[in-house]
């Protein structure tokens, strides 16, 4: 499924993850895969798809998972970032208008770059995840073994 969404997201303009992988297209658009809603097409930074390519990298030692992650990181630069920060993606489909939000919500800097940052780590082993465990806000904890 991961390189099903990888797929779809090239398919829509910016190369940016969609938060909402939308419909599957049938009747009057059957020429495409996927339809998105205007509304469903925006990208807030989350951390899921890139945690995903992390777990993925980690679990494989795959390459293909960071590549992956550095075409998205590299949309992110042309797309969502801004003079001092980085902004919401309020329409991934449009490469001339992505309708920037004047929003960067925690979870970037928090959870999506530090995924990025294990992602493009040379030792996919360098948080062996048979000792550590992530929590919903990225914080590695310790497994504790009774």
């Amino acid at each position: 499924m991961l390189p099903n969404l990888y797929e779809a997201a090239h398919k829509i303009g910016t190369g940016n993850i969609l938060f909402c992988l939308s419909y599957f297209a049938m009747g009057a658009n059957e020429d495409l895969d996927i339809y998105v809603k205007p509304n469903d097409a925006h990208n807030l930074l989350r951390p899921e798809f890139i945690e995903s390519l992390y777990y993925f990298y980690a679990l494989t030692g795959n390459h293909t998972y960071q590549d992956m992650g550095w075409i998205i990181f590299q949309a992110f630069e042309r797309h969502a970032k801004v003079t001092h920060c980085y902004a919401s993606i309020g329409n991934v489909k449009n490469i001339f208008n992505t309708r920037l939000r004047d929003l960067m919500e925690t979870f970037w800097p928090g959870e999506t770059l530090k995924y990025f940052y294990l992602l493009f780590s040379d030792n996919p082993k360098e948080i062996d995840l048979e000792k550590w465990v992530f929590n919903t806000e990225a914080h590695p904890l310790p497994i504790r073994k009774n």
